[in-house]
């Protein structure tokens, strides 16, 4: 896209101009932000999901049982910081992205918490939800290390782009805002 500074309209029916990439208001100028949320919201489907199950698949050996939840709930829940991060870091940049990210996390593994109590066969624990902080944590690290990584480089690091084609495009800027340059494939 060029420079928003050109004269460069479309008529949109209403009988005004419309400057290119300005958004007429419609569902199609809201979608490709909404697409970006659609992976935390599947990712917490899957997570209420597993959560509904009276028994889940684990090792027999106590210690064994201990690992291998503590550790899906590290993965799980750092996978979903970085999932609600991608979304909204597209949808409202700026660095209090990562602290909505966190907190929207939390409430989540609290109401997860919540939700296994009312399951037969499953019960909340504090220590659950410490884990899932933990896990939150580790990803925030990981994101604010590659952040930290691309600065040293000269670079950005922000949630990657939805491509919408087959041609790679990028969805629309809103007016009055400055495309960020391509890297010619050089994403970090």
């Amino acid at each position: 896209m060029g420079d928003l500074d050109e004269a460069v309209t479309s008529d949109e029916g209403d009988g005004g101009p419309v400057q290119i990439g300005q958004s007429t208001g419609g569902l199609g100028a809201r979608l490709p932000g909404l697409l970006y949320w659609v992976p935390p919201l599947a990712w917490m489907a899957g997570i209420f999901g597993v959560s509904s199950l009276s028994q889940l698949p684990s090792p027999s050996q106590p210690l064994l049982h201990q690992l291998f939840q503590g550790v899906a709930h590290l993965v799980l829940y750092g996978m979903l910081m970085a999932l609600l991060w991608q979304a909204i870091e597209r949808s409202w940049p700026g660095w209090r992205a990562i602290l909505w990210s966190l907190l929207v996390g939390l409430l989540y593994a609290i109401g997860d918490e919540y939700h296994q109590s009312l399951v037969p066969g499953r019960h909340a624990t504090f220590m659950d939800v410490m884990i899932d902080v933990g896990g939150m944590l580790v990803a925030w690290r990981l994101i604010r290390w590659r952040q930290a990584r691309a600065r040293s480089v000269g670079r950005t690091f922000r949630a990657p782009e939805l491509r919408l084609g087959p041609d790679h495009s990028r969805p629309p800027t809103p007016a009055g805002t400055v495309e960020p340059p391509r890297t010619g494939g050089q994403d970090l």
